[in-house]
């Protein structure tokens, strides 16, 4: 009898098994579009982008959907710049290449100047440091050149230059921090005030004007143009900062290697990852802003194109409960 009730109590009893299950509902950042190892882009006022891929230039008139390859000749390209009048100039490995015609066909309007990088300021005058160690402007579309390189050190490589809307110019060295010029590269001087890491390898400025030094290891924040630097890498790992964009709300992206696009939303103060979609240790070389606000980033896996705001994934928890009886 005390058997039988036992053996009905167990058949009554069950053991409730629970645990908790994370449903991830991830939404992709980025979406692929297949062009190469872009390593940079320009766009033009009509919304056509250009990407350099090494030695090859492409062209997109849909905002990035589709792309087609330039006029210009197979050669290594360095830098590329774009004025206001739509005219296309290419820093490659044979000289300094313009197109007048968005890109079908190209002059190689010098032969001197390898290259490394090139701007263009609001008086449509060309900027271009030159390997190992000049900088150059041009001030009747590139047919002419001259160095602009009093009161800056010999021996120094450039390798990133910008210009803000007063038309300041700001030149990134390879170990020698940043240099400025406010009189359109006649004159230079070192701006390094707490700039700890000297090695510059990008250069991005907001609508406010605050500056942006991406370096190989850290970035560097500066709200008084240049005169003094403050490190602003919260969040952000050791790694190179080759590229910055900032959307239409003020928000910035930085492009890094091996470690793919971080993201701000607090003027620099800190970062966070944005990789959801971008292949595994993915290397964000450069930017572009299409015509519709959306934003491009060129890796060494071709062309993504940002897809939503960046809100993090949401997480759901399912639980999944399991009754055993015992028999």
């Amino acid at each position: 009898m005390k058997l039988q009730k036992f053996l009905t109590r167990l058949l009554l009893f069950a053991t409730l098994a629970c645990y908790v299950a994370p449903s991830f509902s991830q939404t992709r950042f980025w979406e692929p579009i297949n062009v190469g190892n872009v390593l940079s882009f320009v766009m033009n006022s009509n919304g056509d982008i250009f990407a350099r891929t090494g030695s090859v230039l492409f062209r997109s008139m849909d905002n990035g959907k589709n792309w087609s390859v330039t006029g210009l000749p197979r050669t290594f390209i360095y830098a590329l710049a774009i004025n206001s009048q739509g005219h296309l100039f290419a820093g490659t490995e044979r000289g300094i290449f313009r197109s007048m015609d968005n890109g079908a066909q190209w002059v190689l309007i010098n032969t001197h100047l390898l290259a490394l990088s090139l701007t263009i300021n609001g008086s449509g005058h060309i900027f271009a440091s030159a390997y190992p160690d000049s900088l150059y402007r041009s001030t009747d579309n590139g047919e002419h050149w001259i160095p602009i390189t009093k009161n800056f050190p010999k021996g120094i490589r450039v390798d990133v230059l910008a210009t803000n809307a007063s038309g300041h110019l700001f030149a990134g060295t390879e170990k020698d921090g940043v240099f400025r010029s406010l009189d359109n590269g006649d004159n230079w001087k070192p701006i390094n005030t707490g700039l700890n890491n000297k090695y510059v390898l990008s250069i991005g400025i907001n609508s406010q004007g605050h500056l942006f030094v991406g370096t190989n290891g850290s970035i560097f924040r500066s709200t008084d143009n240049g005169d003094n630097w403050r490190l602003s890498n919260t969040g952000l790992p050791p790694t190179l900062v080759h590229a910055f964009v900032f959307d239409s709300s003020g928000n910035i992206f930085a492009g890094t290697e091996l470690t793919g696009v971080f993201r701000s939303t607090s003027n620099g103060d800190d970062w966070m990852p944005l990789n959801i979609g971008l292949p595994q240790n993915p290397s964000a070389y450069s930017f572009v802003t299409n015509a519709s606000g959306q934003i491009l980033a060129g890796t060494q896996h071709g062309v993504f194109r940002f897809t939503n705001n960046g809100d993090y994934c949401t997480v759901t928890l399912i639980f999944i409960c399991s009754f055993i009886a015992i028999m």
